[in-house]
């Protein structure tokens, strides 16, 4: 298969190419949860969490250390919109973008910057969209 890919001009196949983007990200939980809580505010299904962090076997986290889990990116709103914030170490807030938001005051709102809204959501732009909803750093 990575020969015919390789050698898709060979082969006459033309193939797309498939941009590199992250699609999970990693956060961090610094109580014991049980892992089926968590899918249940990410609003996945507890399966696709436990394929994403086989590590933990027992189906909880660790009491008293940093768990650094994997998280669907797409995940991300309805997990920081939920009860998450009693158990994780870093907390986020979602603003969902009205009509005339931009980045720029966002950010002067939110005490952050632009560049960091960028990276947090993954934006190669300014632009937004009303109803889009973004993570922010807590002020």
């Amino acid at each position: 298969m990575s020969s015919i890919v390789q050698h898709k001009n060979h082969y006459g196949l033309p193939l797309n190419s498939i941009a590199a983007q992250p699609v999970v990200t990693e956060v961090v939980v610094n109580r014991r949860v049980k892992l089926k809580t968590i899918a249940k505010d990410a609003k996945m299904n507890s399966r696709d969490l436990f394929a994403l962090n086989p590590g933990y076997t027992g189906g909880y986290t660790v009491k008293g250390r940093d768990n650094k889990l994997l998280l669907p990116r797409n995940t991300l709103p309805s997990f920081y919109s939920s009860n998450s914030q009693r158990y994780t170490k870093h907390h986020f807030q979602i603003h969902r973008i009205k009509a005339g938001d931009s980045l720029n005051e966002i950010a002067q709102i939110n005490n952050t910057t632009v560049s960091s809204l960028r990276q947090l959501n993954d934006l190669t732009g300014s632009f937004i969209t009303a109803g889009q909803q973004i993570i922010v750093p807590p002020k």
